[in-house]
């Protein structure tokens, strides 16, 4: 069994060699002699160093710790002067008599690569054509090789993207993105992310998928798609969902989360007021619902105008309005400060379309207690029912309960 090992060994199409573990080689085949012209006594570490995207003393150390039981690279190196070849390197642990040895055995694939140069065309074609971006990334994230929908995106040659690295090509900011996710991608996980990239006169969003490299050579592959008009789209379909289509104001839908969250949060000197426009009714019967609809705007207008940053007014529909006050420091005076600061900004009439509007409203407001631990709709309900004394007490009023 020992010859039939030996026979193996010496006449492996394979370059085998064994180290110790500083990369010191004692023994090696004559397959290993031709692809490299290394010999016993010779150190290993230069000459990978020079070939692989690892260095030698964190290979070993990985296969040491256990964080990998083989390294495996494929690679394009000339080991000697008059050589350039495509190679597939494995690196492993050997065990003899309680020793630990590496095995470094390459495989030399240039005749397989060459054996199939019309499948690669059509490949490269069909990838050439893609409205992806693609590219395979070294271990110090240079690009390695890119497809053409790079030279449209960033207006420039494949030969200036081949070799250089990510942050150059996509800039500082857009590099800072993406660096967290290019570390999981390093871990080998397959991550997904948007980034926001410019390309000479716009803004971009790109789709982004990393993936590990299978051969653990410490890169990985991009794949990325623009997004810029879906994701524009659905923010459309957002906004949409929560903000009144004729103010522009978040509707009942965001109100109703809005209150939740300070609710839930228990945010400290918070209120409630509940609000109704007291000329609507009047506007549309008698001069049309696009008079109304004037009038809404303008009472939107002024209602926005008249909260702090940190307040939060909605529509929940009709001529009801509410507004979320938070972090009052004195929450009566507050309550009572912006109440007629509300009142004090809106005109007695305005005139829209040559026609003058009775413009008021009617305010009730309410502390949010906390230690009620009362329903959204139950506050709203408190806050309705203070709106609805200050209109009865005479309109363009306000209550605080």
């Amino acid at each position: 069994m020992d010859q039939l090992k030996q026979c193996y060994f010496d006449q492996s199409p394979a370059g085998i060699a064994i180290t110790d573990l500083d990369g010191l080689i004692e023994l090696a085949n004559e397959r290993f002699h031709q692809l490299t012209h290394l010999h016993e006594q010779h150190n290993i570490t230069p000459m990978m160093n020079l070939a692989l995207p690892l260095s030698v003393p964190q290979i070993i150390d990985d296969l040491v710790q256990g964080k990998q039981v083989m390294h495996i690279f494929e690679i394009k190196h000339g080991f000697t002067p008059d050589t350039l070849n495509w190679c597939i390197i494995k690196v492993s642990l050997v065990d003899k008599n309680e020793k630990k040895h590496v095995s470094f055995v390459i495989e030399d694939i240039s005749r397989n690569r060459q054996l199939n140069p019309r499948m690669n065309v059509h490949l490269n074609t069909i990838v050439d054509s893609l409205p992806v971006l693609i590219a395979q990334i070294d271990a110090h994230n240079r690009y390695l090789y890119a497809n053409k929908t790079y030279e449209a995106y960033f207006h420039t040659t494949l030969d200036q993207v081949i070799g250089e690295t990510i942050e150059n090509l996509i800039g500082d900011e857009s590099f800072s993105h993406s660096a967290p996710f290019i570390e999981r991608v390093r871990q080998g996980e397959t991550v997904t992310f948007d980034n926001t990239l410019f390309f000479t006169n716009e803004l971009r969003v790109l789709h982004l998928k990393l993936v590990p490299d299978e051969m653990n050579r410490g890169g990985f592959y991009i794949f990325g798609q623009d997004v810029t008009e879906l994701r524009a789209f659905q923010r459309s379909l957002e906004f949409k969902a929560y903000h009144d289509a004729l103010t522009g104001l978040p509707n009942r839908s965001f109100f109703m989360k809005s209150l939740a969250n300070v609710l839930r949060y228990k945010q400290h000197g918070s209120a409630l007021l509940f609000l109704d426009l007291d000329g609507l009714k009047l506007a549309n019967d008698r001069y049309g619902h696009h008079i109304g609809d004037g009038l809404l705007k303008i009472f939107a207008h002024v209602l926005q105008d008249a909260i702090r940053p940190q307040d939060f007014v909605s529509r929940l529909a009709g001529d009801e309005f509410t507004i979320i006050l938070t972090e009052l420091d004195d929450p009566l005076a507050n309550m009572r400060e912006v109440c007629q600061r509300i009142l004090d900004r809106l005109p007695a009439s305005v005139e829209i379309e040559g026609h003058a509007i009775p413009c008021s409203c009617s305010i009730g407001a309410t502390l949010l207690d906390h230690a009620l631990h009362l329903s959204e709709e139950t506050w709203l309900a408190r806050a309705d029912a203070a709106m609805y004394k200050a209109k009865t007490g005479g309109k363009g009023g306000f209550v605080i309960e």
